[in-house]
């Protein structure tokens, strides 16, 4: 939908809406996805993707890391620290998910990133 409707006004409200509101992980996964990939550009992305960073319920603290990017707040940090490395949040989030995230792998990817980002 959103490949092909970007330019519709009404286009990104609903993919923000779905990002937060919508109850399947997988539907906030691709919204969230779908926001890097195709408004990359709007200074609403990278808000929300520090939101979901820190307030998506996925992962669980006990869910297990998949081969590929399979839940919100790993793709939000990744995002983030690949797209945005450069952006004053996106240093200070990685080093507090690293220190505060309910899931252990996760938090061991923020310290990965942050490692990453301080070394450029």
């Amino acid at each position: 939908m959103v490949e092909h409707f970007r330019s519709d006004p009404q286009t990104s409200p609903l993919v923000y809406d779905l990002a937060v509101n919508d109850g399947h992980e997988r539907v906030r996964l691709a919204a969230v996805s779908a926001l890097v990939r195709y408004f990359c550009a709007d200074l609403q992305t990278v808000s929300l993707l520090c939101n979901r960073a820190i307030n998506d319920e996925s992962p669980k603290p006990d869910d297990k890391k998949k081969t590929d990017e399979y839940y919100v707040r790993e793709t939000a940090i990744n995002a983030l620290a690949r797209y945005w490395p450069n952006h004053p949040n996106t240093l200070p989030l990685l080093r507090e998910r690293a220190e505060n995230d309910h899931t252990p792998w996760l938090r061991e990817r923020a310290k990965e990133l942050v490692e990453q980002l301080s070394n450029k």
